[in-house]
């Protein structure tokens, strides 16, 4: 179940029906999920993320330090979690409705994965978020970790149905045109939105190549040791 929340009225008139038009291509898990529109750019989340980022999806328990007006959703009124993850957009993704809607499904696919192959997403996370150390010759790019690419493949895919590819591909330029991380657009805009993608398949390669860095790494949900780690 999500529930689609906005920062002003206006931002509700001009995204919700888009993102209705969204929700309607995923099978969503069945946790709680809250998606937030905002029309600023909270220097706490910008603190913590960095200033570039176009949204993120994340685990509410214990998912770091969040606007009061945003924090504020989080609790029911027993004071208990009111839902189990959120999906965030800021203000310089909200403020053009392609990129919105592209972020979004983004964010969603991220959403699923989290709730149908969780263990395969963690290994993704640690992938993405050790690369620089796993390939210090930088050969990899962050936009090619699986769990990125199958979330762009589909936030393309669903993007084109909702607004048309000519929509998608002139927002994509203009990101491009104004340096706005012009070599993941590019690469954004050389997917096959069409194609079909496996993320435990494409995952497997990354792992056996990978796997000494990843079994000294500290963390406990995924047995890198075990032949089939994702079970």
């Amino acid at each position: 179940m999500a529930a689609l929340r906005f920062k002003t009225n206006n931002l509700a008139g001009t995204l919700d029906p888009l993102c209705q038009s969204v929700l309607k291509h995923f099978q969503l898990p069945s946790l709680r999920l809250l998606c937030f529109f905002d029309d600023d750019n909270p220097p706490c989340l910008e603190q913590e993320i960095g200033a570039t980022y176009r949204g993120l999806h994340v685990r509410l328990k214990g998912s770091g330090t969040w606007p009061s007006y945003i924090q504020q959703l989080f609790l029911d009124s027993r004071g208990g979690l009111a839902f189990d993850n959120v999906i965030y957009l800021p203000g310089r993704t909200c403020a053009a409705e392609a990129g919105a809607v592209i972020t979004f499904a983004h964010e969603l696919e991220h959403f699923v994965q989290f709730g149908g192959v969780y263990k395969v997403l963690v290994a993704n996370q640690l992938l993405y978020q050790h690369l620089p150390s796993l390939d210090p010759a930088n050969t990899a790019k962050s936009w090619n970790i699986p769990h990125e690419q199958d979330a762009m493949i589909i936030s393309k895919r669903v993007a084109e149905a909702v607004l048309g590819p000519e929509v998608v591909s002139k927002h994509a330029e203009s990101r491009i045109a104004a340096q706005d991380d012009p070599l993941y657009w590019e690469y954004f805009q050389s997917l096959n939105a069409d194609v079909s993608f496996d993320l435990l398949d494409q995952t497997i390669p990354w792992v056996n190549k990978f796997r000494p860095q990843l079994l000294g790494l500290q963390q406990s949900t995924v047995d890198f040791s075990q032949s089939e780690w994702w079970r």
